[in-house]
């Protein structure tokens, strides 16, 4: 399109900087919408912003970049008009020093710690959580039972890191031999025996029927000629499962005695029934449906209402707070279990209802989208690429909007492998 003869636009002053020694300057105009529209002057450690009515903006100094806008480091050059190179895409202006020669940092950013883990509660559901670590020949199991108020992420965060915290280790037992226990009533009781003098601090079992109807009542007996002998501590009370629940009952506290020692776990029914102008009373009986052996329960021997009946067994986990493992550390923050220890360990998640429900990432996820945004500052995960598509494996570092170090909400940037020489 021809305009025919037009005037030449005319050059206007907007603004005066404070720019006053005479030195080489190199200008850069940021041209990014209509009301984003700024110039940029750059000389040697000097950088100033401008916006197209003149006002002067203030330019926020990085890590490593310079003590204020008078002393950038990276800009340092007699030769700013030709030394200097900007280029804006979209919302980044990327500016080079070409004097400046590209050299290696040395050893990249290594992870915020050698050994740690999230786990990240996604979803609140009435079922059941786990989390498994494996440390040094130990295994600590988490079981959380989500049920009425306790239906939300950050409870369940919570409890499973009040839970790492404990160190609770699953015991493996040896069944032990049993004779008749008819003094016992209406009891069920099953043996088991233990090493070590860690606290015995709760119990993990599960019924093939529903038993929500009833309560029960639990405690730990010493060994008589191999039948329960006497309560060792307090009986705890505690409504029944669901059918196939895993049901977790925290226990009266026992500390077993040194050495290798049998123990018998017994169930009694909380219902009593006294007769009418009778001053003796008769405790109602466990109601049978015990799961049999699998899955790791213990398989010791069991007794109900007096006789022994490997029919009716219930299965059972011990666990005992484990010293060996107290220098894992769990601390949760919303939804999510930020894990660390000094000793290298293995973790995995699971959840009765979805497994989606619960996961847990140590060093490395499937996609960047899995991952939480909530995490400790600096940690590095390696993502998977996709031949399909032609993505090669990368890595992202945690940048947290908090303190450094802390934890907390923020966003991935991609980054070195970590400790890369």
């Amino acid at each position: 399109v021809v305009e025919g003869l037009t005037k030449r636009l005319p050059t206007e002053h907007v603004a005066k900087t404070d720019l006053t020694a005479a030195k080489k300057t190199f200008v850069h105009t940021i041209n990014r919408d209509s009301p984003e529209q700024y110039t940029v002057i750059l000389r040697d450690k000097q950088i100033r912003v401008y916006d197209k009515q003149g006002v002067k903006k203030t330019v926020e100094m990085g890590a490593n970049t310079g003590a204020d806008n008078e002393n950038v480091d990276y800009l340092n050059t007699a030769n700013a008009d030709t030394a200097l190179k900007a280029l804006t895409i979209a919302d980044v202006t990327y500016i080079v020093n070409s004097e400046k020669t590209t050299a290696m940092t040395g050893t990249t950013r290594p992870s915020s710690a050698d050994h740690e883990a999230l786990v990240f509660v996604s979803q609140a559901f009435a079922s059941t959580y786990k989390v498994n670590v494996t440390q040094g020949g130990s295994e600590i199991n988490v079981t959380v039972a989500a049920s009425g108020g306790t239906v939300n992420t950050e409870t369940i965060a919570n409890d499973i890191a009040t839970d790492l915290n404990n160190g609770t280790d699953t015991v493996s037992h040896t069944p032990s031999s049993g004779s008749s226990i008819s003094n016992q009533g209406q009891l069920a009781a099953q043996s088991f025996q233990v090493s070590s003098q860690s606290p015995i601090i709760r119990i993990r079992w599960k019924s093939d029927r529903d038993l929500t109807n009833t309560t029960l009542e639990w405690a730990i007996y010493s060994n008589n000629a191999g039948a329960p002998g006497a309560a060792l501590n307090n009986f705890v009370s505690r409504q029944g499962p669901a059918a196939n629940e895993v049901q977790e009952v925290s226990i009266d506290t026992f500390t077993p005695a040194s050495g290798t020692n049998t123990y018998w776990l017994v169930c009694r029914n909380s219902q009593v029934l006294t007769l009418p102008g009778s001053s003796s009373s008769t405790r109602f009986a466990v109601p049978q449906g015990w799961v049999a052996s699998s899955g790791g329960y213990a398989d010791g021997n069991a007794y109900y209402n007096g006789a022994a009946d490997t029919t009716k067994d219930y299965y059972f986990i011990i666990d005992q707070q484990d010293t060996a493992t107290s220098n894992l550390t769990a601390t949760a923050f919303g939804p999510v279990v930020y894990v660390s220890s000094s000793e290298a360990f293995t973790i995995t998640s699971s959840n009765s209802y979805a497994d989606g429900y619960i996961e847990s990432f140590k060093g490395k996820a499937q996609k960047l989208s899995d991952l939480p945004q909530i995490a400790k500052d600096g940690m590095v995960f390696r993502i998977s690429g996709s031949v399909d598509a032609g993505v090669d494996d990368y890595f992202v570092r945690f940048v947290t909007t908090g303190a450094p170090g802390s934890i907390g909400s923020g966003t991935y940037e991609e980054c070195a492998a970590p400790s890369i020489a």
